[in-house]
């Protein structure tokens, strides 16, 4: 079983690199080679279903090259990394699946095609290699691969400059992490990301270069997931066609969690650098959504909220809640694969009327909104595991919190039956996200990282949501509101040169000819 489970795992991670390979071989017909690679995505996802099965019975799958005792490159499985090499292999098989109609006419699809599976298989052996260097292997090449999906069609207009910027804060980041390496490799040897405590003993090796090192992979993660500084680039990407737009925030930017999760000990071994990406994670969380809210065109409103979205992820892993942190990682990529797939479906229709909104605040919105939160907190909390995991009750307060939103939002006085049914509806969602959080949670716990002993408290997550209620107020507010929305979309705005520049013809001078018969003039009578 051990060695039908190691092919399994190799060759869901090779099946994307032969999928490109076919493409590169039929490149004179394109629709053929588009159809065999996404095949071939599939394939990798049936074989690591076998794995999954194989990991549920037997444990740990180990696969690759050994050197005595030591691994020099090498897979492994286990309940963390196999759900996460799941995850990537599922979204990039959805993704070419659907390429290969949007694209069927794009002359530079094989392009997108070739680079986009190895940019998969990249992100699977991120997700599961078993060394600190096999990972960086990975992170680098999925980085250049990237860049060559982003920006293969340089022809339409903000591909170049946007490909530009993120050139420049993917370059920071992976530098980052290549010092990283090296100085763990100097001063700890090769060590294993898989195995009970062997990263804690490796960042105990590392005695002062601790805290260095454990910042430059904050750095890393928070560049590729576009936080602070590095934020400029990801709403650039809306140039970009939608394969491109959904593998990368459905996909490439959820590898600043991964790296976090997968190198937990050695990051949370540092109290500088746990607040360093808590602030700039709240920080970007709050902004994000606040900008997110003025944009008016699906795609860049969607860039924003992944910002948001990884902003909290990277806020989870800095207070230790690496389950929360995998649960939110899973539900975001299928959620933004999704809404990035279908975001032609919500262009309005010619004739269309747009739905006008209630936000009368009525008493019975009011009662509705409230017993759809209390409802909701106490059929999550009622679930197997919830209670008393590592930050359980903010992310149990945000489930309540959402739905009441949710209900809220959904009040019509009109229709208080159908709102009744959405609230109902709502409720339902929550005990559903409940029962999967806590699966999940069960899963993946023997696998995750301890939180170490300079892990923030999860109560700080509250803070992000402050910052969002009170980010909501300001704008409602009649005096300060309005200037603030007009500087939070100039900040949302295109970086300058994001757009190519096209020259205006210049107006063609109307000559009045003489006409070719001239009426005499009319006389009046007078």
């Amino acid at each position: 079983m051990t060695t039908v489970g190691g092919l399994s795992l190799v060759g869901a991670v090779a099946a994307p690199l032969l999928g490109a390979g076919a493409m590169a071989l039929s490149r004179d017909r394109r629709q053929t080679g588009a159809r065999l690679s996404a095949g071939l995505h599939w394939l990798g996802v049936a074989l690591t279903g076998v794995v999954v099965v194989l990991v549920a019975i037997h444990g740990t799958i180990d696969a690759g090259i050994h050197s005595g005792r030591s691994v020099i490159i090498g897979l492994s499985a286990n309940h963390l990394t196999v759900t996460l090499i799941a995850l990537v292999l599922g979204i990039g098989a959805i993704v070419q699946s659907f390429s290969v109609r949007y694209l069927r006419t794009d002359p530079r699809s094989s392009r997108f095609v070739i680079g986009a599976g190895v940019l998969v298989a990249s992100m699977a052996v991120v997700a599961g290699s078993t060394t600190l260097v096999g990972l960086l292997a990975g992170w680098v090449l999925a980085s250049i691969c990237f860049l060559v999906i982003v920006g293969y069609r340089p022809d339409l207009p903000g591909v170049r400059p946007s490909t530009r910027r993120a050139a420049i804060a993917l370059l920071i980041g992976d530098g980052a992490l290549v010092v990283a390496t090296v100085i763990v490799s100097l001063r700890a040897g090769s060590i294993a990301l898989v195995g009970s405590g062997s990263l804690s003993h490796a960042a105990d090796r590392l005695g002062g270069a601790g805290t260095v090192v454990a910042l430059l992979v904050v750095v890393a993660a928070l560049a590729r997931c576009a936080q602070g500084p590095f934020g400029r680039w990801l709403p650039g990407t809306v140039a970009a066609p939608t394969p491109v737009s959904a593998l990368l925030h459905a996909g490439f930017v959820n590898g600043g969690g991964i790296l976090l999760i997968r190198t937990g000990a050695i990051a949370s071994s540092s109290a500088v650098a746990l607040v360093v990406s808590f602030s700039v994670a709240a920080a970007t969380a709050v902004v994000a959504t606040a900008i997110m809210a003025q944009r008016s065109d699906v795609k860049s409103e969607l860039a924003y909220s992944t910002m948001g979205q990884m902003g909290f992820m990277v806020a989870e892993c800095a207070v230790g809640a690496f389950g929360a942190g995998v649960v939110h990682l899973l539900g975001h990529a299928l959620y933004k694969a999704t809404l990035f797939l279908g975001s032609g479906g919500q262009m309005p229709r010619p004739g269309g009327v747009a739905p006008v909104a209630d936000s009368a605040p009525t008493f019975g919105r009011l009662v509705m909104a409230g017993t759809a939160g209390l409802v909701s907190l106490g059929v999550v909390l009622a679930a197997p595991g919830i209670p008393g995991h590592r930050a359980s009750g903010p992310l149990v307060l945000f489930v309540a919190a959402t739905a009441g939103v949710g209900a809220w939002s959904l009040w019509t006085t009109r229709h208080a039956r159908r709102s009744v049914l959405s609230a109902c509806l709502i409720v339902s969602a929550s005990a559903l996200y409940g029962l999967v959080a806590s699966g999940l949670f069960a899963w993946v716990d023997p696998s995750l990282p301890q939180a170490g002993s300079a892990a923030l408290t999860p109560w700080l997550l509250l803070v992000v949501a402050a910052g969002g209620a009170a980010a909501a107020f300001v704008l409602r507010s009649p005096v300060v509101g309005p200037r603030l929305r007009m500087a939070l979309i100039d900040i949302g705005a295109p970086a300058p040169g994001s757009t190519q520049r096209f020259e205006v013809p210049r107006p063609v001078p109307i000559v009045r000819s003489k006409p070719l018969i001239e009426a005499s003039p009319v006389r009046s009578a007078a």
